[in-house]
């Protein structure tokens, strides 16, 4: 095991750190039977290979076979945290590439493309994570696969969803079965074959996870025309998102998109971002139907449904200076949405609104106060902000 570790040029690679010849001591030391150890040197390869769990390096690519390794290697403990840390790699490219487009990032410096390639060539490994013992073995491997072909790191997924789907029939385990279901849906091919195996998934069970999780799933299957009870089953999520515990707590709903302007987080990031799937006319039916929610919810129910209206409605940033008028007509009935409900940013009549902001709204280039966004619709100038 780790045979190869010295064969690297490592006084040549750089790290967060400097160069990177500590570099086999820390990966040798994953190996060990201590949970301290192991603990303590993951912790050390964190720091310098993906400092900060957000900037990558030289020598990053080159650990990835090595991690890899150590995930397929008999009695090793631990490859939970091992594969964690590689999803946090492809979740990293992922952001990148939805942020900056995959042809920017493929003219990135090689080495960035070593990781890359590392990263998918552990697809095998992957594959043989899913009948792990342990179920959060098995769903992050599942959300692994899935981020492969969501962040186009592999060129090829034959036979990936076919794999993961006979995983899926032997499931009992519920968390996993929804995440499951969900990276089927990611890998598989879009035709009526795979579209007839998921539905029957929204109602051959009492879980609404797994209905969710289905329903998200064809929402990329069937863009044009969905299921009226995949809507139905996606808008109840929102309404009363504490029920679906066992979707929420999966690997698929702890990202943080910052693709998404203001962010979306746990089941309001996988909503969103499955609703993008949906052609023009039954988004706009599904935004009609979040919309109508609003008025009258908690402050923060409100909050949340504003969000994902934003998400779906401004799939890219507003350019510096843009009017209202410059929005397309789904971003101003959102933007209007936001403006004209108090609910959405105050709790109660008692509150001044003239002292709250929503950050999140920056994100979308709009402006974060209750009276500059009103302002901004009016296209009238308040204190330099909003447009005119």
């Amino acid at each position: 095991m780790l045979e190869k570790l010295d064969t690297v040029e490592w006084h040549l690679l750089k790290h967060a750190r400097g160069v990177a010849t500590d570099v086999p001591s820390w990966l040798r030391q994953l190996a060990s039977q201590d949970a301290d150890v192991r603990a303590q040197a993951l912790e050390e390869l964190y720091d310098r290979l993906f400092h900060q769990e957000s900037n990558l390096y030289e020598a990053t690519g080159y650990a990835v076979p090595f991690f890899l390794e150590l995930i397929e290697s008999d009695g090793v403990s631990g490859k939970l945290a091992l594969l964690t840390f590689l999803v946090g790699l492809g979740e990293r490219i992922h952001s990148e590439i939805r942020r900056e487009g995959l042809e920017k990032v493929q003219t990135y410096p090689a080495w960035s493309q070593r990781i890359v390639e590392a990263l998918a060539a552990g697809k095998p490994a992957y594959l043989r994570c899913l009948n792990d013992d342990d179920p959060k073995m098995r769903d992050k491997a599942g959300y692994m696969l899935g981020l492969l072909k969501r962040a186009s790191l592999s060129d090829s997924m034959d036979g990936i969803a076919d794999a993961i789907w006979v995983r899926l029939e032997g499931e009992r385990a519920e968390q996993v079965q929804a995440g499951l279901l969900l990276a089927f849906g990611t890998c598989c091919e879009i035709n009526e074959v795979n579209r007839d195996r998921l539905l029957p998934k929204l109602t051959e069970t009492n879980s609404k996870s797994v209905q969710l999780a289905a329903a998200l799933a064809l929402m990329r299957l069937m863009p044009e025309n969905p299921d009226p009870r995949t809507v139905a089953i996606v808008i109840g999520a929102v309404e009363s998102a504490s029920e679906y515990s066992p979707l929420t707590n999966s690997s698929w709903s702890h990202g943080y998109d910052y693709a998404f302007g203001g962010g979306l987080s746990g089941l309001d990031y996988l909503v969103g971002a499955h609703l993008l799937f949906l052609s023009p006319e039954p988004a706009s039916l599904v935004e009609e139907s979040l919309a109508k929610m609003v008025p009258g919810q908690p402050l923060e129910k409100a909050l949340r449904i504003a969000r994902i209206l934003l998400a779906i409605a401004f799939r890219e940033r507003t350019k510096t200076g843009a009017t209202f008028a410059s929005l397309t007509e789904q971003q101003q009935r959102v933007v209007r949405l936001i403006a004209a409900n108090d609910n959405c940013w105050i709790r109660d009549k008692a509150e001044d609104i003239r002292s709250v902001s929503l950050p999140f709204l920056c994100g979308y280039g709009l402006p974060d106060t209750a009276a500059a966004l009103r302002a901004f619709v009016r296209e009238v100038r308040i204190g330099g902000q909003g447009s005119g």
